[in-house]
């Protein structure tokens, strides 16, 4: 099962990058909002590589994307910077880059799931995560 699922993971992240050179340029700007993200997302991923993403567990899917594609994310679409997408997650209350990412790739794979994105759910799980109180306990100052 683990040699199946890093084959998985190994020819969606190929198919994802091989096809984004060839879809980037459809779209002009960046997103600002979370449902812009789905656009932009849906035109950078081929079928196979949208399908790939969507049928491995949320989990799994997302944390095989943070360092390379969502590292991408937050370097081309301004989380790091002073972009629209950034302050509308500012607004919500989601602070950190490697944060805004997450929450777009977890909702991205439950987009294409057809299942309840729970925006809300996800930031409230994210700021007790990252609850001061928490990493005290955990041994961080």
């Amino acid at each position: 099962m683990q040699k199946m699922r890093t084959t998985i993971t190994i020819i969606f992240l190929l198919a994802t990058f091989l096809s984004f050179g060839q879809t980037k340029d459809k779209l002009k700007g960046k997103p600002t909002t979370l449902e812009e993200t789905f656009i932009y997302l849906d035109n950078i991923f081929d079928d196979t590589s949208k399908y790939s993403f969507m049928n491995l567990p949320e989990d799994f899917a997302t944390a095989r994307l943070h360092f390379g594609f969502g590292m991408w994310m937050r370097n081309n679409w301004g989380l790091w910077r002073d972009s629209k997408l950034k302050h509308y997650f500012l607004d919500k209350g989601v602070y950190h880059p490697d944060n805004m990412s997450g929450i777009i790739l977890t909702s991205y794979h439950r987009y294409l799931n057809n299942k309840p994105i729970n925006l809300e759910g996800q930031i409230k799980k994210d700021k007790e995560y990252n609850n001061p109180e928490c990493l005290n306990f955990l041994g961080h100052d």
